[in-house]
């Protein structure tokens, strides 16, 4: 409605995602989303305070659009572009990766970030560069 076409692109391109995915492993998981550009959209964009009010090209008629929705649209916005990123660790895709009688992962394609690594680009990133970073806190397939 936003953007004046009549054959709803974003929501029919949503809906594919989530089809392919349920076709190819028969379920979509529960936190999958766009968390990918939320979290840029966080800290990038200046939080959303004031509802506006849009003219429609569709209909003489206006919308409301609340902050809320201007954050989701911000989200989507990051989630589809792409930019420049530094990337440390890696991401296991096994959804039960194997651990020893501890809990420790011993599988080795789900190995993570050394902490004292961690730590250093840590301090470098927000002390020194003075930069927020993005971090997926989950070492297994979940993200």
């Amino acid at each position: 409605m936003l953007t004046g076409l009549k054959d709803f692109p974003l929501t029919k391109k949503m809906w594919s995602e989530g089809k392919k995915y349920y076709e190819a492993y028969g379920e979509v998981e529960g936190w999958m989303g766009i968390c990918h550009g939320w979290a840029p959209a966080a800290f990038m964009v200046e939080e959303p305070k004031k509802m506006i009010e849009v003219n429609l090209p569709l209909k003489d008629t206006t919308i409301k659009i609340f902050p809320h929705d201007i954050k989701g649209l911000a989200s989507q916005l990051w989630a589809s572009s792409q930019f420049k990123t530094g990337f440390l660790g890696g991401r296991c895709n096994d959804q039960d990766p194997q651990m020893d009688e501890n809990g420790r992962i011993i599988d080795q394609k789900c190995f993570d970030t050394n902490p004292g690594i961690w730590h250093i680009v840590t301090i470098n990133q927000i002390g020194i560069s003075r930069r927020s970073f993005i971090m997926d806190a989950t070492y297994d397939y979940q993200v």
